[in-house]
């Protein structure tokens, strides 16, 4: 029996419900069971999310222990292994995972590996070597390696919108709950208080939306029109990582291995040529569109429609057909419903 457990991260819950399908990875044809540890966690959507995919549900409450609070949670993360024994460990590769998980593996003896992309099991990986290979990007993500995960207990932090749990009997599956008392927090974080609350500015995540305008270096100089084009259809802009690095868009928006994952319904690269970086950044795309006036460009040929087009024709004439076409519609994931101008079909590969 494989045991994992999930810290689930209240701000980014959902991204924490996703990695049952990176527990499910891990185990492989092992039977397995999923936990999940939650601190502090008040909403209702997110309890009955979590109750629906994981085997047990550990709900910690403690007002001495803060969300934030990386040197209490690993401590309890800590008496929760020596209790149940967990093979794995798991953790959103989020700003705050980041911090807990090098954390708790110091309280645990035990190795990291951090932003992990892709796990493979020993006979998928074509090893003789023992254990579960973590993927993950190194050198700045211009290439990948695969770390050996073996001993007790293996620990990782997984990047957000890689893993999704597609279980059968969601829905009608009910966890286990357990309502826990944590330990007294470790002196290093007794002292540790909330001295002022901020409220964050609002801000659109490009992982939510289902329409996604992305803008590469090859039209940089039209960003603006792009993003004006995207929120008119109730979309969001995007972004390549050279533009992101020039300066012209935010990090926050940049898609690709060491950007965002995106899983859009409708996807259009505007000016994109499609590095693997940028197309490890999309999964479960929907609909993809490429904007290209080299149609040989490496993303036309993964696109399911390509426009051999600069990105301002293709945006003035996309203005054009929303004058005459109701912008509040459908996509097809399957099969697209609109054709733009020069348009060509997808390469045969």
């Amino acid at each position: 029996m494989i045991r994992t457990l999930v810290c689930v991260e209240n701000a980014l819950w959902r991204d924490s419900v996703d990695l049952v399908g990176a527990a499910r990875r891990f185990a492989g044809k092992e039977a397995n069971e999923a936990y999940a540890f939650t601190l502090n966690l008040d909403d209702r959507d997110a309890e009955a999310a979590i109750d629906n995919v994981f085997d047990m549900v550990i709900r910690a409450r403690d007002d001495r222990i803060c969300s934030y609070d990386a040197p209490g949670v690993a401590c309890c993360v800590e008496r929760l292994y020596e209790e149940y024994g967990f093979d794995c460990v798991f953790f959103p590769a989020s700003a705050f995972g980041r911090i807990l998980a090098p954390q708790t593996a110091a309280r645990l003896q035990c190795a990291l590996c951090a932003d992990v992309v892709k796990i493979e099991r020993k006979e998928d990986a074509g090893s003789a070597a023992l254990g579960v290979h973590f993927i993950r990007p190194v050198f700045d993500a211009k290439m990948f390696a695969a770390v050996c995960g073996n001993g007790k207990p293996v620990m990782a932090s997984i990047r957000a919108g890689l893993f999704q749990y597609e279980g059968t009997n969601e829905g009608t599956k009910k966890a286990l709950v357990r309502v826990w008392t944590p330990p007294s927090p470790p002196p290093e974080s007794a002292g540790l208080k909330l001295l002022s609350v901020r409220k964050k500015a609002e801000t659109c995540d490009i992982r939510e939306k289902d329409l996604l305008i992305a803008v590469g270096a090859g039209a940089a100089r039209y960003f603006e029109e792009a993003r004006k084009l995207a929120v008119s259809l109730d979309g969001a802009a995007a972004a390549s990582r050279k533009l992101v690095d020039s300066g012209v868009a935010d990090r926050s928006i940049q898609v690709g291995q060491s950007g965002k994952t995106v899983s859009p319904r409708v996807y259009i690269a505007l000016g994109i040529r499609g590095s693997a970086q940028h197309i490890a950044g999309l999964q479960n795309v929907g609909c993809l569109v490429a904007v290209n006036t080299d149609r040989d460009a490496p993303l036309c040929a993964l696109a399911d429609m390509v426009a051999v087009s600069d990105a301002a024709a293709f945006i003035r004439e996309m203005k054009n057909r929303m004058e005459n076409v109701n912008p509040v519609q459908s996509f097809d994931r399957a099969k697209p419903k609109h054709s733009f101008h020069e348009a060509v079909p997808k390469p045969h590969l």
